[in-house]
């Protein structure tokens, strides 16, 4: 994942990145839809998206390795201090 391709709403724009991100990242009330799509298919996506007037946000790539690696702009590695809510999470209050 790319934090610099994450959407950002006006109300935190001005924040500095390294206070924003982890905001952009675990904070609540996020109404986006993240999804996958095979390389082979991004234009046609974009394409569609186009003609339905609905905004597209490319912010990473699924790869072969295990878990998520989230790089900063300059490529170095962003480690989060928190992740954000766990819907099934064992504890039970669902933050980690």
């Amino acid at each position: 994942m790319e934090l610099q391709n994450l959407p950002c709403p006006p109300s935190i724009s001005s924040i500095p990145e390294l206070e924003r991100w982890p905001l952009q990242l675990s904070g609540g009330d996020d109404y986006e839809l993240c999804f996958t799509v095979p390389p082979s298919k991004r234009s046609r996506l974009e394409g569609l998206a186009l003609s339905c007037d609905v905004e597209l946000t490319i912010i990473g790539e699924i790869t072969s390795d295990t878990g998520l690696v989230v790089r900063q702009p300059d490529g170095s590695t962003y480690r989060p201090r928190k992740s954000g809510y766990e819907h099934f999470s064992e504890n039970g209050a669902g933050l980690s």
